[in-house]
């Protein structure tokens, strides 16, 4: 029974000495490092307004067992919590994270941008970080027409980014999750086809952004490799909308001929890097496409195609 209340003693009193502090209701983020101790959260705490200098922090963190158990990230509190939540939350390393959703089939840009967006960076020093980052030996390439080493390697699906996190973390998280999603099976059926990463990566890029149906995938993939076999330039629209740097539904015969290693109208074969990081059904048509015979392809009604073998068809389905 004394026990008990003690323990209600302690709690009520830190309780009232927590509501006398000032900005009530304000919210702020803390971030305890790797290595602090009870006594060094607990002066961080009062350093930020969360704590009055005389406090319970450290009995009630002892009485809870959790005095060497309070975890390291980035926190988010409001100032007048009881010093008895505060240890709850810290023991039981509930962090603050911002969601972010990578959708598939975007590029660096516009994930630079969304990074911007959500209050996790800048664009800009997403984007200079991204042009020569290649952790990992298939990214890495001496190609001096690749817009950014990162491209294609940003594997898209929703993080959680602690608010304490660089560009740079971010970025490493990214292309770290890509190197995971590239399993052992992916890679065993690679050194079958005796393809790289590399080219994998580019043509699931052309596929994530052409295919807007989910069952031609594999055959728009065909039709890619098909042309590569018959020395036939790609001439994908989706090449000449990355060098533009916006999506153009139509494109005009000048934007054809822009002059650009990533042109696949005027420059045979893949283009130099991907042109968009690509999600797994994607990758996986890419690393087994259809078998076909078709060579074109024009979008019909509801974002499908009609395929054809030949030029003569192909202007029919054009008209």
């Amino acid at each position: 029974m004394l026990i008990l209340i003690c323990s209600f003693f302690i709690w009520g009193c830190s309780k009232s000495k927590v509501a006398d502090l000032p900005n009530q209701g304000a919210t702020v983020m803390v971030n305890v490092k790797s290595g602090m101790n009870t006594n060094d959260i607990m002066n961080l705490l009062i350093k930020q307004g969360l704590l009055p200098k005389e406090n319970s922090f450290t009995k009630i963190a002892k009485m809870k067992n959790l005095e060497k158990s309070l975890q390291a990230g980035s926190y988010q509190f409001k100032v007048g919590m009881s010093e008895q939540e505060i240890v709850e939350i810290l023991g039981k390393g509930s962090v603050f994270y911002t969601k972010l959703t990578i959708p598939e089939g975007y590029n660096v840009t516009q994930i630079a941008e969304l990074i911007e967006q959500e209050g996790l960076g800048k664009k800009d020093v997403f984007l200079k970080l991204a042009q020569n980052y290649a952790p990992y030996e298939y990214m890495q390439t001496k190609n001096a027409n690749i817009k950014f080493k990162s491209e294609g390697f940003l594997y898209p699906a929703t993080y959680y980014i602690g608010v304490e996190m660089k560009e740079a973390e971010i970025l490493k998280l990214l292309v770290d999750e890509f190197d995971r999603k590239i399993n052992k099976e992916i890679r065993e059926k690679l050194k079958v086809k005796k393809m790289d990463i590399q080219r994998l990566i580019i043509l699931a890029s052309l596929v994530e952004k052409e295919a807007q149906v989910a069952e031609e995938r594999k055959v728009v993939a065909s039709v890619f490799e098909n042309r590569i076999k018959q020395e036939m330039p790609l001439q994908s629209c989706a090449t000449i909308q990355y060098i533009l740097g916006y999506p153009k539904e139509e494109l005009s015969i000048a934007d054809t001929k822009i002059q650009s290693p990533y042109n696949t109208y005027i420059n045979s074969g893949l283009p130099p890097g991907p042109i968009a990081n690509p999600g797994m059904p994607s990758i996986l048509a890419a690393l087994d496409p259809e078998k076909t015979e078709y060579l074109y392809f024009v979008v019909s009604s509801g974002g499908k195609h009609t395929f054809s073998t030949n030029y003569e068809d192909h202007l029919r389905a054009i008209k």
